[in-house]
């Protein structure tokens, strides 16, 4: 910065940077603010410290401030140690205090130079409220349009096919940068462009790698040709219907004709039961195929979506089952009259739908992805319309926001190898 010969230096504090537009010395030459040097109170001190540094045997006449039509008051300080000290100077040093306005600040010094008068203009140009607010909300848009495009993206969950992980209308933060730096792992929930509308979003959870062999026997998925356990997913089961096609339960006694100790057959479950439910033709169960007592089971509605009511299991097939005087007794404990149901549960498995449930061997090729819903027997997935390309990959799906009740991490979930 080009100073007066007399001016060892210049030193502006006391006000954010973001605030100083422009400082010109004689209202002509224009100083980057870079080069006006500032001290440790730039950001916390609510007056502007204008600090001089003169030669020796300079005098200062006068200092005066003024902004618009009115007068600055400045104030002359002695300098503090910590100024010397900081900035090495030992020199004559002058320092002056004056609130800064907004607008045009001009400050005027007047000095005896041996015998000769000379003067030395600082003008300060601060932002306006008005641009204060303009510049602040413009950089608040960059920065959120930044982060939507890079870093971070919210998106709303419109569908099932990802239940009980996600359900229908759960709020999510997606990391957009989560494999900047590397490659997507299975059990990741990921984000990515449906392979035949680019211009859709789906949210799956990944599978099988580039090079993976992924099969599909009775509902069961089959990595490397080892049986993965998985006991995050869902599976759609029907009961024997009863009259109009509506699920009904089993009649308990049916279990008791010749002992008061019954085994449960293969598919006939004891379900913790409120008689508040409703069933209709187009009900259903939905649980995990490892499920096993104390395990939730899903009452759902294909009519209704995403509707469930959460019950228990209380015994399973080939658990034994105990009649007593008010109610039944399991290995799960005692349970009174009015407290359970008896439900026959049957893997649906729709001609239509085959490839739910069974797919021959196959071999992810190179940057391919295989992706499936935890909601099995209710999604839409690589099952049916292939792999996704490692470039369709948006980020990885990482926090539930909304509801507030469902708040929290959305983790990594892969199925064990079966021992």
């Amino acid at each position: 910065m080009k100073l007066a010969k007399f001016i060892k230096n210049v030193y502006v504090s006391g006000f954010p940077r973001d605030g100083l537009i422009a400082a010109f010395i004689d209202d002509s030459v224009e100083i980057e603010y870079k080069k006006l040097k500032s001290n440790n109170n730039i950001y916390s001190n609510k007056f502007s410290r204008i600090r001089f540094v003169l030669d020796d045997g300079i005098k200062v006449t006068s200092i005066k401030g003024t902004q618009s039509h009115r007068d600055l008051k400045v104030k002359e300080e002695p300098p503090s140690k910590e100024h010397i000290k900081l900035e090495g100077e030992d020199a004559n040093q002058l320092v002056f205090t004056a609130i800064l306005f907004r607008g045009k600040n001009v400050f005027k010094l007047e000095v005896d130079d041996n015998g000769e008068s000379k003067s030395w203009d600082l003008i300060i140009y601060h932002k306006s409220v008005a641009r204060d607010w303009v510049e602040g909300l413009a950089r608040a848009v960059i920065l959120i349009v930044a982060l939507n495009t890079f870093i971070i993206q919210g998106s709303y969950i419109p569908s099932a096919s990802m239940m009980n992980t996600l359900i229908e209308g759960d709020y999510i933060w997606v990391n957009k940068s989560a494999y900047f730096l590397q490659e997507p792992e299975r059990g990741d929930v990921v984000v990515f462009n449906f392979p035949y509308d680019p211009t859709r979003d789906f949210i799956k959870r990944l599978i099988g790698k580039p090079g993976d062999k992924i099969q599909i026997k009775d509902s069961k998925l089959y990595l490397n040709g080892k049986l993965r356990l998985e006991n995050f997913t869902q599976n759609d089961f029907i009961s024997k219907p009863g009259p109009n096609n509506i699920m009904k339960p089993i009649p308990v006694s049916n279990l008791f004709v010749d002992s008061q100790i019954a085994y449960l057959p293969e598919f006939l479950y004891l379900l913790s039961w409120d008689e508040n439910i409703n069933l209709n033709e187009s009900s259903y169960f939905s649980k995990n195929l490892n499920a096993v007592v104390g395990d939730e089971v899903d009452v759902k509605d294909y009519k209704i979506g995403p509707f469930r009511n959460p019950v228990k299991i209380l015994a399973m097939p080939g658990d034994n089952v105990q009649n007593m005087t008010g109610g039944l007794q399991t290995k799960s404990g005692f349970h009174p009259v009015g407290s359970y149901a008896l439900f026959y549960m049957i893997p649906r498995q729709s001609p239509d739908y085959k490839t739910a449930y069974e797919m021959d061997e196959i071999t992810i090729p190179e940057n391919k992805y295989f992706v499936m819903g935890d909601n099995r027997d209710n999604s839409q997935d690589s099952r049916f319309w292939g792999f996704v390309d490692r470039t369709k990959i948006k980020g990885k799906a990482m926090f539930i926001y909304l509801p507030f009740n469902r708040m929290g991490m959305i983790r990594n979930k892969f199925g064990v190898v079966k021992k």
